[in-house]
């Protein structure tokens, strides 16, 4: 169990401790006549604090890079110096867009649910995007950007377009796989 779920699952027992302890408060308190609007202020209050912690805290982004992809991506491009998405995608997509780090996603994807709930963008790795036909995200995964893929900070390819064949170079001490625009 990772640390975050500890601490989740701590936070959560202790919420309900608190709300169970008063609500048992609250009914004793009532079969003696006395005032039960203080445990039900505490109860409100709990239950916001609990809805806020859990809301900021503990959400994990529904969308996560697929690492295994990114590796297969970056293994046939060096063997090959080629990468096909078709046979390498395990999954259905009708598109993948690759962008820079810096690309303004919200105003290319019409998928609200991943423009606020990917991980954060990372500036050493271009990012090919997924979508289906309704172009919601299916999959995404960062490219380092040894991997020249991209010489804007935004294309769009149709499945069928998503071949893709590099130059290998070597650059200072350094090699790097640069996108063959003209095959």
């Amino acid at each position: 169990m990772s640390d975050t779920s500890l601490l989740h699952s701590t936070l959560w027992m202790i919420i309900t401790f608190v709300i169970g302890f008063t609500c048992v408060d609250t009914i004793a308190r009532s079969w003696h006549g006395m005032s039960i609007i203080h445990d039900i202020i505490i109860i409100i209050i709990t239950i916001i604090i609990a809805f806020i912690i859990e809301t900021y805290t503990f959400d994990e982004p529904k969308f996560n890079p697929d690492f295994d992809l990114e590796n297969k991506i970056a293994e046939n491009i060096e063997l090959n110096g080629s990468i096909d998405l078709n046979k390498l995608a395990d999954f259905e997509f009708r598109k993948v867009y690759i962008c820079s780090s810096e690309a303004p996603i919200e105003h290319i994807l019409e998928d609200g649910v991943f423009t606020i709930s990917h991980r954060p963008f990372n500036n050493d790795n271009n990012y090919l995007i997924f979508v289906n036909e309704e172009n919601e995200v299916v999959k995404f995964t960062g490219l380092n950007k040894k991997y020249k893929i991209l010489n804007s900070t935004f294309k769009e390819y149709a499945r069928e377009d998503a071949i893709f064949k590099f130059n290998k170079l070597e650059y200072k001490d350094k090699t790097i796989y640069e996108l063959n625009y003209f095959s």
